[in-house]
C-alpha cells in the first residue's frame, strides 16, 4: 500500500490539552475550526518543542476525538489559537493512505501517523 505523506509536522501533543473547540461552520465541519487555550499554557510547548506562529501541530490525544487533527499555530500568548490546517479540514481529505510525519519532539520525532478506518476516522501511529 502506498502512503500519501503530508509535510513534516513540527511538534505534536502527547497528552490532552485544555482548550475551547470552535466549529464556525457547524458541528461535523472542520473548515475553519479552532482550538483556543483554556488552560495555563502561555508559551505553548508540545513534546518538548516550543511552538511558533505558522507551525503545523498534530493534535491526537484529545478526549473528544473530534478535536484531533493537524492545526496551524495562529497566535501565541495569553490565548494561544490553533486553526485546523486547510489541507486536512474536510472528511474527504482524510484518506486511509494518508501518513503524517512528525519531525520533532522528545517522544514522537520521526514517527509516522495515519488515518485509521472505519468511521469515525481517527489518527493513530500504527503503520
Amino acid at each position: 500500500m502506498a502512503f500519501i505523506l503530508k509535510q513534516c509536522i513540527k511538534p505534536d501533543t502527547t497528552g490532552s490539552l485544555t482548550v475551547t473547540y470552535n466549529q464556525p461552520n457547524g458541528a461535523g465541519n472542520g473548515v475553519g475550526a479552532t482550538l483556543t487555550n483554556a488552560g495555563a499554557n502561555v508559551a505553548f510547548s508540545a513534546d518538548g518543542v516550543l511552538a511558533n506562529v505558522a507551525d503545523r501541530i498534530l493534535i491526537y490525544n484529545q478526549a473528544n476525538a473530534v478535536q484531533n487533527g493537524v492545526y496551524v499555530v495562529s497566535s501565541i500568548g495569553s490565548s494561544n489559537v490553533w486553526t485546523r490546517a486547510t489541507d486536512l479540514d474536510a472528511n474527504s481529505e482524510l484518506l486511509p493512505q494518508l501518513s503524517i510525519e512528525v519531525g520533532y519532539g522528545t517522544t514522537n520525532a520521526n514517527k509516522n501517523f495515519r488515518i485509521k478506518l472505519p468511521n469515525p476516522r481517527t489518527i493513530t501511529n500504527t503503520l
